[in-house]
C-alpha cells in the first residue's frame, strides 16, 4: 500500500524525490538490458558516440534524447539501430521518472510509443516494460499521497485513469511474457539433455519479466482500489496479479496455503504480500487479511522497510473496522507511552509518532468524526488530539493547517491547545 507510505513527506505537499534518481538509474539499466549504455568499445569512438557520452555524463537528457532520435532515423544497420533505440528508451525512462507535470509525462510517454512503432525490431517485452514502469513511478507517488489525503479530487481522478491504463499495459506485457515462458519451457522439455546457456538465460529473463509485469499490474490495481469508492473489483484483480509472484495457480488469487513464507526475505515479495493483506481487507475478508499480516510480521527475516509498514496497515484496518481500542493499543506501543486521558497530567509524553504515521492517524480519526456524527468511542478524539500534538511538537504546523482546511476547524474540538491555536491562526 502505499507500499512506500513511510517514505512520504515531512512537510505538507512537499514530497522529497531524492529516490527518483535511483529509480531512474534502475530503469535505464533494465531498459538497456544487455546493451551497453555507452557504445561498444570495438575501436575509437565516433564523434556521435563522444557527444552521447558527454551529454549523458552531464545529465543533459533532453539534448541526448534529440541526438539519439536523429541517430535512430539515420542508422541503416539493423543491429546498430536497435542498440541505439534501446539506449534512447532508457533515456525516455529517466525523463519520465523526472517529469514534473502531466504534460511533460505525456510528452515522453508519446515519444516512447513512437520509438517502439518506428523501430519494430526494438519493440521487445523489456523495452515495453521499462517505459510502462517509468510512467507508473510518477502516478504511484500521487496514489501514495492519497492515503494521507494530500491530493485534491482532480488529481485523484487523473491518477485513477492513469492507473487503469497502466494496469492494462502491464497485464498485456505479463501475458506476452507468460507465452514466452511457456514456449521456452516446451523447448526445454523437447531437448532435456541439451545444455544450452542461451535457453536458461532466456527462460530466466522471461520469468523475471512476467513477475515484474504482474507485480506492477497488482500495485496498479491496488491503488485503483484505494482511489475508488467501489474497491472490490480492483482489489480482486490485484489479488490475482499478485498471485503470479506468491505461489498461486496461473491467474488465481494469492492464498496463504500456496505461499512460501521464507520468500518474505525478498523485499518485493514481502511488499506484494503486504498489499495482498490490504486487498483482502478491501474485499471484506478482514480475518484473512489479519492472517496475512500475522504471517508477515512473524517472519524474522522480514526486510525492515516492510516491517515498518505493518503499523500503517494494522492501524488502517483498526480504524476502518472501528476497533479503536486496538488502535489505541498500537499507538501506545508505537509511542512507548499510554494514551493520555483528558485532564490528566503526565510527566512522560512518550516519543511522537513519525510524521507520516501521525498524519495518517489524524486522517483516520477526522474521517470517522466527519462520517459518524454520533460516534461513541472517546478514544477517537483522544487519538485525534494525540496525532495533532505529535505533528506540532515536530514543527509540522503545515500539516495541521492543511487538515483544518480539509476537514474544518469544527472537527478539531475546542478544548485543546492545538485546536485553539489552529482557530487563532
Amino acid at each position: 500500500m502505499c507500499h512506500r507510505v513511510s517514505n512520504l513527506v515531512s512537510k505538507c505537499r512537499r514530497a522529497p524525490l531524492v529516490w527518483t534518481g535511483v529509480v531512474a538509474l534502475g530503469l535505464l539499466l533494465s531498459a538497456a538490458g544487455s546493451a551497453q549504455t555507452q557504445p561498444a568499445e570495438d575501436g575509437a569512438q565516433s564523434p556521435d558516440d563522444r557527444v552521447e557520452a558527454y551529454l549523458l555524463d552531464r545529465g543533459m537528457l533532453e539534448l541526448l534524447a534529440r541526438q539519439l532520435e536523429a541517430r535512430v532515423q539515420q542508422e541503416t544497420v539493423t543491429r546498430d539501430r536497435v542498440a541505439i533505440a534501446e539506449r534512447l528508451a532508457g533515456v525516455y525512462s529517466r525523463l519520465l521518472s523526472g517529469a514534473t507535470s502531466v504534460e511533460e509525462q505525456r510528452r515522453w510517454e508519446s515519444a516512447g510509443e513512437r520509438l517502439l512503432t518506428r523501430v519494430p525490431e526494438a519493440n521487445t517485452i523489456e523495452l515495453r516494460l521499462s517505459l510502462a514502469r517509468a510512467s507508473y513511478t510518477r502516478v504511484e507517488r500521487v496514489a501514495e499521497q492519497h492515503a494521507l489525503r494530500m491530493i485534491d479530487e482532480e488529481q485523484r481522478t487523473s491518477a485513477s485513469v492513469r492507473l487503469a491504463d497502466l494496469r492494462g499495459r502491464f497485464v498485456s506485457i505479463g501475458q506476452d511474457a507468460d507465452r514466452r515462458v511457456r514456449e521456452l519451457e516446451r523447448e526445454e522439455e523437447r531437448n532435456p539433455r541439451v545444455e544450452s546457456e542461451w535457453l536458461r538465460e532466456a527462460l530466466e529473463q522471461a520469468r523475471r519479466q512476467r513477475s515484474m509485469a504482474y507485480y506492477l499490474a497488482g500495485w496498479s490495481s491496488y491503488y485503483m482500489a484505494e482511489l475508488s469508492t467501489d474497491r472490490a473489483e480492483a482489489a480482486s484483480a490485484a489479488l490475482r496479479h499478485f498471485g503470479w509472484l506468491l505461489g498461486a495457480e496461473r491467474n488465481q488469487p494469492a492464498t496463504l496455503d500456496g505461499f512460501s513464507i521464507p520468500a518474505l526475505q525478498y523485499e518485493h515479495i514481502a511488499r506484494a504480500a503486504l498489499a495482498v493483506a490490504g486487498c483482502y481487507s478491501m474485499v471484506g475478508r478482514d480475518a484473512v487479511s489479519e492472517q496475512w499480516l500475522d504471517a508477515i510480521e512473524g517472519f524474522d527475516g522480514l526486510p525492515q522497510p516492510v516491517r515498518e509498514q505493518i503499523f500503517v496497515r494494522r492501524i488502517t484496518h483498526a480504524a476502518q473496522s472501528s476497533s479503536w481500542a486496538r488502535a489505541a493499543e498500537m499507538v501506545a506501543e508505537k509511542r512507548d507511552s499510554p494514551i493520555p486521558i483528558p485532564g490528566e497530567f503526565t510527566s512522560d509524553p512518550g516519543k511522537p509518532l513519525p510524521v507520516n504515521h501521525a498524519r495518517l492517524l489524524a486522517v483516520l480519526t477526522f474521517e470517522t468524526i466527519a462520517r459518524e456524527k454520533e460516534y461513541s468511542d472517546p478514544r477517537v478524539e483522544r487519538l485525534r488530539d494525540l496525532a495533532l500534538g505529535d505533528l506540532v511538537v515536530q514543527d509540522q504546523l503545515g500539516h495541521v493547517l492543511d487538515l483544518a482546511q480539509r476537514y474544518g476547524t469544527d472537527t478539531f474540538g475546542d478544548t485543546t491547545f492545538v485546536s485553539l491555536q489552529v482557530r487563532g491562526l
